[in-house]
């Protein structure tokens, strides 16, 4: 444990020990960010700062700060900088100037001693400086720990901007070494959502699967806008769906490839990616392939976006993989829970691959309805439930398998404008109930018997004296304006889960819900 009065503030600041091999640079590092600027020259040596978002925990991204050592002399001499000896004091200011006081709760981390540093004649070196001692809070914007006296938190939804600078000092002794003191330039905290970006991820979150397919892919310097729902959506089919919303902050037109679920062979070559961790975990779960939901083979999958320019998209969170390759769903949908959500892209840039990923998103999932799965869901989104008698049904085989055209009499109005005694006609397919498409499904009604029909209904329009193609037996509620014949359609919210048998308790249940929705 380090020794707090002890050590003061000398050491509080670094973290590891460095490998001058693998750390030695040309004198302007090529992954420096230009726009902070460098020290004064002390001495033949200079300093700054730079940052890089490459943890989240507790569903707060760790920033790592770097310092930036390079040698400006003229002697031809190695320079040398006992560690030992090293003060750092830090400050931080808001966007008005005014400082910033650490958060400096309770802190405690275990150190490795550290040695000289020597920078050759026109190198540069690149130190990290975090620290691991402080409390991270939960679901913050950003952590930042430089040491016992130097942890600052920042909360989310904070618009103000908020810079570090740093004096660097050491003392002159009979030792050869380096010596005197430097103000290192204030640099801008990676504290807003759009700051946080691929950078932060940390090589033990690619998966398997990513190493696969993206060898060679590198982190972009463009820029992408997330914005991710807080809560995940059980649709009426029964999966769990998350809206995402990406837009393109960059000046450049970028092109990537997404692609819908799909139940059978490989897996569909995607460029979109989700890290989605169980809020009580204590590790992030890797980036694996996310689809958007619903099989839909024939969606483009290449999409382009130009500056400033958004697309939508839902994602799949309970996808099980394929037949034949299966895979772990991203969130549990048999039970509720809160998730830390992160998603990335791989685009293409003047045919060049690279990669942004998104800050963390705190997502929750409800529990399901353990009474009536899925029906709250459903009611939503139908325009019409009611408990119906069949009058007739005719199924008939076709080439795409079969269809039935049924004429249903509404026994009782659970939602929806339909009355008693109305005759809906309603047209839908038969389902296989096989992959290999050899077996269909039984019709879904039969005739005299009751059931919960759950509807969604939509305006056709024809012009007068034409005639509706599948017949005047499908027209309800049949109207003429403006030289236009208007009538309704029905088809079933969900080919699946739209028709139940009538249950005296389950009726009552819906009549429940639709009527507190409708408040």
């Amino acid at each position: 444990m380090i020794d707090r009065q002890g050590l003061g503030t000398s050491l509080c600041a670094f973290a590891g020990i460095f490998t001058l091999a693998t750390m030695l640079q040309a004198a302007e590092p090529a992954s420096a960010d230009e726009a902070n600027a460098w020290s004064e020259r002390v001495n033949g040596l200079q300093a700054r700062l730079s940052f890089a978002t490459k943890k989240i925990l507790n569903g707060t991204p760790i920033v790592t700060t770097y310092l930036e050592l390079r040698n400006v002399s003229d002697s031809a001499n190695v320079m040398e900088i006992p560690w030992e000896d090293v003060m750092m004091q830090y400050t931080v200011r808001d966007g008005a100037g005014k400082g910033v006081p650490p958060a400096n709760g309770p802190w405690d981390e275990t150190r490795a001693p550290f040695g000289t540093i020597r920078l050759p004649f026109d190198s540069c070196l690149r130190l990290p400086i975090v620290s691991w001692g402080a409390g991270v809070p939960k679901d913050h914007a950003a952590h930042l720990d430089l040491g016992c006296d130097y942890n600052w938190n920042f909360k989310r939804g904070d618009k103000g901007v908020y810079d570090l600078s740093a004096k660097f000092t050491v003392k002159e002794t009979k030792k050869r070494h380096w010596f005197g003191t430097m103000e290192i330039p204030k640099c801008r905290i990676p504290t807003s959502e759009e700051n946080v970006l691929a950078s932060s991820v940390s090589s033990d979150l690619w998966s398997d699967y990513w190493r696969r397919q993206h060898k060679d892919v590198k982190t972009s310097e463009l820029k992408l806008g997330w914005q991710i729902d807080g809560k995940a959506i059980r649709a009426p089919s029964g999966i769990v769906v998350l809206p995402v919303k990406v837009t393109n902050l960059s000046k450049e037109t970028i092109q990537a490839t997404m692609a819908h679920e799909w139940h059978g062979g490989e897996w569909p070559p995607t460029d979109l990616y989700a890290s989605v961790t169980p809020v009580k975990a204590t590790k992030s779960m890797p980036f694996v392939p996310v689809y958007l939901a619903g099989e839909d083979q024939d969606a483009a999958r290449e999409t382009k976006i130009g500056p400033g320019k958004s697309v939508n998209v839902d994602l799949r969170m309970d996808w099980p993989g394929s037949g034949s390759v299966p895979a772990q769903p991203l969130m549990e949908s048999a039970a509720g829970g809160t998730y830390n959500v992160r998603v990335l892209m791989v685009f293409e840039v003047d045919g060049q691959k690279q990669y942004v990923a998104g800050p963390a998103t705190s997502v929750e999932l409800t529990a399901p309805d353990t009474e009536a799965p899925g029906v709250g869901t459903l009611v939503e989104a139908s325009t019409d439930v009611a408990v119906v008698e069949v009058k007739s049904t005719q199924p008939t085989k076709a080439g795409e398998g079969a269809r039935d055209t049924a004429k249903l009499e509404v026994i009782q109005t659970l939602k929806g404008p339909l009355k008693k005694a109305d005759v809906v006609p309603l047209y839908y397919h038969l389902l296989f109930k096989d992959r290999e498409k050899q077996t269909l499904e039984k019709p879904k009604f039969e005739k005299g018997k009751r059931y919960i029909v759950f509807l969604r209904a939509h305006l056709v329009t024809y012009p007068e004296g034409k005639s509706y193609p599948l017949g005047e037996e499908y027209q309800f509620g049949k109207f003429t304006k403006d030289g236009s014949v208007y009538f309704k359609e029905f088809e079933l919210t969900d080919q699946w889960l739209a028709v139940v048998d009538e249950h005296p308790e389950l009726t009552e249940k819906i009549a429940k819900m639709a009527k507190s929705k409708d408040k």
